[in-house]
């Protein structure tokens, strides 16, 4: 979910994956905000993630080792970079229930999908 800095929500999405990792969900999350913030030229973005792995990968405390996700790494970077500012932080997943509120919307889509 984007908001302002006040905390008034801008958007918000939720999309099923399918077969994949919460590490590649967490990416695919953060690529679609980063997409959608340029888009709608959004310059400045700040980030809160309750993926401790996507936080420190981003702000390059871990490497990334996995093949899979070093793709999703490089997009996630050649974004950033068109933008003004830019930080991720890592939050506690209690203190995220949105993030999880969509995430459960897209499975419950999908499994309504194929009934």
């Amino acid at each position: 979910m984007l908001t302002t800095p006040e905390q008034h929500p801008i958007a918000s999405w939720s999309q099923f994956l399918g077969n994949a990792t919460n590490n590649v969900a967490e990416y695919r999350g953060l690529l679609a905000a980063l997409q959608y913030a340029l888009d709608h030229r959004h310059r400045r973005l700040r980030v809160h993630t309750d993926s401790e792995l996507l936080a420190r990968q981003i702000n390059g405390r871990y490497q990334v080792k996995n093949p899979g996700l070093r793709a999703l790494y490089d997009e996630a970077q050649r974004l950033i970079a068109q933008l003004e500012t830019f930080s991720i932080t890592h939050v506690p997943r209690e203190q995220n229930a949105e993030a999880d509120r969509l995430a459960n919307a897209a499975l419950e889509a999908a499994r309504r999908s194929g009934e």
